[in-house]
């Protein structure tokens, strides 16, 4: 409010006030390295960081989705935190975050209000699922089959289709994040009232258009809305970068962005929404994964395997099996193994500004950018890295939750917050092809060579990783000292050494392990080792 006041004054004498930055947090997200997980985390930061609108920050609501075909992704849940779900390189935006979070934020808002101002489930709609709502709690649906069981906690507790559940979240949601905290959000972010009405009146939230007449639900939202709404004359930057008006675009985000080298070299040149002390990097966060594992990951997951390609990573190339009948036999009928996987995605990282993967259906992460990166590639990604002000390994995933809660000061963790999501199938099979090629030398060998600068990036930022565990007083810790010790992390293992990563499985304890493994899987067509190299590209003889 004292900023409000002194805003006021300074409009008054004709002047133009600076506007508090937002804190956003800038996920760069690498496929198959537990970002989904640690999404909820980076929700967490993103209300911590953001005291002054944690009264109606849906980041701060645990169970709150927008638009709930995407639950798992912050894209739905909250508006701080960008970048997770997109497979995209967002490090080449990294210098634009300390100062530009708010800007980020209203260049980015206009899908996420699309979704939050939506009418909640009628009462009718949701009766041709089975729900009705409960008579005491608003906006909280139950199954009229079986009325004591309550959809609690945005999913539902018994069993019903997709349809059901997503209605359920929906309703939930305004429960937990109701219309007037949702405009107050909004109006407290900069967007304008001419713009939630619109939105209000064409979605049929409310009744009528009259946002002047005492006692409607349009006059209430809009009263809620101005006492909180920055004046007009509060701005970013420089004094023709006002909070954008509906239909205009917002100067200053461009402004941001065309002066990223700027910002990069130090010169500060936005009086309002630089602060002092927060260097590059200050905001963003990311989490990775030792190279052969995560791309055994990948081959396996559907949506990033190149014979389940849900997600169209490699149009014309890669396919959905759904998809078949669309593309010439050639494509259709070609399996792609492992190996030819591992040719077609080697070495390509999110390197920073000038070196990346960009676009979903052009460059995604996996492209085979080998033919152009070299070691210097390397050094800038790791640099890059350290400028992060926290960046976890998902095989110290405890041990990351900790060090994220340290550096953005998260109190009250509770078991969700060490959860990993997303349990792999393929690794609970009885024959699991997944857990037969990363006990495999020879395959653990081939990605080796083809991931030769991931594994010098990923050693780095271990050891990153590990120095910051130790200056925050975590690394002593018995639970830590043992996941660590048990990955080979932070000790004498490099992981840009090849003897170091793949000779362990070589030992005869390994291959004994990996022979047992083998033997769970049956014979495939009379020769199982012919059906391996058909299968995944490698001759997998038997080991002695």
């Amino acid at each position: 409010m004292e900023m409000l006041r002194k805003a006021a004054e300074m409009r008054a004498a004709g002047q133009d006030a600076c506007h508090n930055n937002v804190f956003i947090v800038h996920w760069t997200h690498v496929p198959k390295a537990g970002g989904t997980a640690f999404a909820s985390l980076a929700k967490r930061a993103a209300c911590a960081k953001n005291p002054e609108l944690a009264d109606s920050n849906p980041c701060c609501v645990r169970d709150v989705c927008v638009a709930e075909g995407s639950c798992h992704s912050t894209a739905s849940t909250c508006p701080f935190v960008q970048g997770i779900g997109k497979h995209t390189s967002n490090m080449g935006r990294l210098p634009l975050v300390p100062c530009c979070g708010r800007e980020w934020y209203l260049s980015t808002v206009s899908s996420f209000l699309r979704y939050a101002l939506r009418p909640a489930p009628t009462p009718t709609e949701i009766a041709k699922y089975g729900l009705v709502y409960h008579a005491d709690i608003p906006f909280e649906p139950v199954n009229k089959r079986r009325p004591e069981k309550v959809y609690t906690g945005g999913l539902a507790t018994t069993a019903g289709d997709g349809r059901s559940s997503q209605l359920a979240m929906r309703a939930r949601a305004y429960r937990t994040w109701p219309m007037e905290k949702r405009v107050e959000f909004f109006a407290k972010t900069g967007v304008a009232w001419d713009e939630l009405k619109r939105r209000l009146v064409e979605k049929k939230i409310v009744k009528g258009g009259d946002d002047q007449s005492p006692g409607s639900d349009l006059f209430r939202l809009r009263e809620i809305a101005e006492a909180v709404a920055p004046p007009a004359n509060m701005t970013y930057g420089r004094g023709d970068n006002r909070f954008p008006r509906p239909g205009e675009q917002n100067k200053q985000a461009r402004h941001c962005a065309s002066n990223a080298e700027a910002l990069e070299k130090g010169e500060k040149r936005h009086a309002c929404c630089h602060e002092p002390g927060k260097g590059v990097g200050a905001n963003s966060m990311t989490m990775l994964r030792q190279p052969f594992v995560r791309a055994v990951s990948a081959f396996f997951y559907r949506g990033h395997s190149p014979n389940y390609d849900a997600y169209k990573l490699r149009p014309g190339l890669w396919i959905h099996p759904n998809d078949k009948s669309l593309y010439p036999a050639p494509i259709a009928k070609k399996k792609w193994t492992f190996k030819e996987f591992l040719g077609a995605v080697r070495n390509c990282r999110k390197l920073g500004r000038g070196q990346t993967c960009d676009m979903v259906t052009g460059c995604h992460g996996y492209h085979n950018a080998s033919r152009y990166l070299a070691q210097t590639h390397a050094d800038r990604a790791a640099d890059t890295l350290a400028k992060h002000s926290f960046f976890g390994l998902l095989e110290a995933y405890n041990a990351s939750v900790l060090l994220a809660a340290h550096e953005f000061k998260l109190t009250g963790l509770v078991d969700d917050d060490f959860a990993q999501s997303r349990a792999s199938a393929s690794l609970k099979a009885q024959c699991s092809p997944s857990k037969v090629l990363r006990a495999d030398g020879d395959a653990c060998r081939y990605a080796f060579d083809a991931y030769y600068l991931d594994n010098v990036v990923y050693e780095r930022a271990h050891r990153v990783f590990c120095d910051r565990l130790e200056s925050a007083g975590l690394a002593g810790q018995p639970a830590i000292r043992a996941e660590l010790d048990r990955n080979r992390l932070c000790g004498e293992t490099r992981f840009d050494d090849v003897e170091h990563v793949c000779g362990v499985l070589e030992t005869p304890e390994a291959v004994a392990r990996l022979n047992k493994l083998r033997d769970a899987c049956p014979q495939r067509g009379g020769n199982v080792a012919d059906w391996w190299i058909k299968s995944y590209g490698f001759y997998w003889k038997p080991k002695t």
